[in-house]
């Protein structure tokens, strides 16, 4: 972290508790759908997202993700807020991408529609980009108008007002956020407790450098109530030009889990029930623990 960040983040510091317990009562308020109301789509959604502020590989594993549904048959769009753009945007739905394929390319610049975008709409010319700042109006256009049959939240865990099917949360093994504060006097977005909503944790670019690192965090993300999860390597394949993590580590909420998990590791959710925050996460080793869970949750049966 640059001294710049910590100097803002320890100025900050005493404003963290006031914005924490406003994120937690957003979060509730959508939850018991009291002024705030969580719509649900027509088809499944499936949301990637941080906890903390910064990247985290976020776009690359939304390119992975689409390229596996699209291998399943399905007709996904992604969905974008338009983080960056530089072009003031009416509250409407600008279609950076309309899945035609070909040498159509994106239609709009990053200047209106951000750089991520854009990025997507060009490695992804077969699949649907939509940006919107209420993305429950770009899901409903991509379901009406596109026929889109499974929807993608790009940065989508903090945006509750669109429900969804499975929510994966990424963290970078690089800048793990061990013992951080919400903003604005640390780079988390919400509190820790925010992770109940996830039904995935991934850490992008693990290493022989980081691992040991890496065990330390999944057991202060479960706090202290479970084992480091399986170690998995090269389940990201080269989909594009950016480079790629080849290294992650992935692990579940009980109950989501694929059924096959490493000999001699617990049960799901024997140790959880002890867990302070109630997260209970299972260990899996599949050949590719993302595409079987993608698959279990929202698949064709």
């Amino acid at each position: 972290m640059s001294s710049s960040r910590r100097v803002l983040f320890a100025m900050g510091l005493v404003f963290s508790p006031l914005y924490a317990l406003l994120m937690r009562l957003r979060a509730w308020l959508y939850r018991r759908n009291l002024l705030l109301r969580r719509e649900q789509m027509a088809v499944p959604v499936i949301s990637i997202g941080n906890l903390t502020m910064g990247g985290t590989g976020k776009t690359p594993l939304v390119i992975y993700v689409a390229g596996l549904l699209r291998g399943m048959g399905l007709h996904p769009a992604i969905l974008s807020r338009g983080y960056g753009r530089r072009v003031a945007v009416s509250d409407r739905v600008l279609v950076v991408s309309s899945g035609a394929g070909g040498e159509e390319g994106p239609l709009v610049g990053a200047d209106q529609a951000g750089d991520e975008p854009v990025l997507l709409a060009r490695l992804l010319p077969d699949i649907p980009v939509l940006v919107a700042a209420r993305r429950v109006l770009s899901g409903r256009y991509a379901v009406e108008s596109m026929a889109a049959d499974c929807l993608l939240l790009d940065d989508g865990f903090q945006h509750l007002a669109l429900a969804r099917d499975l929510d994966l949360v990424l963290f970078s093994a690089r800048d793990l956020p061990c013992g951080a504060r919400v903003f604005p006097g640390g780079p988390l977005r919400e509190s820790w407790s925010a992770l109940e909503r996830a039904d995935a944790l991934v850490i992008t670019g693990v290493d022989d450098g980081n691992r040991q690192k890496v065990e330390l965090f999944a057991v202060f993300s479960a706090g202290g109530c479970r084992p480091p999860p399986a170690f998995s390597e090269n389940i990201f394949r080269s989909a594009c030009s950016m480079a790629l993590p080849v290294k992650v580590w992935l692990w579940t909420r009980a109950g989501v889990s694929p059924s096959t998990v490493l000999p001699g590791s617990p049960s799901p959710g024997r140790s959880g029930r002890r867990c302070r925050r109630r997260i209970s996460w299972s260990p899996v080793f599949v050949p590719s623990p993302i595409t079987t869970l993608i698959r279990r949750r929202i698949g064709p049966n």
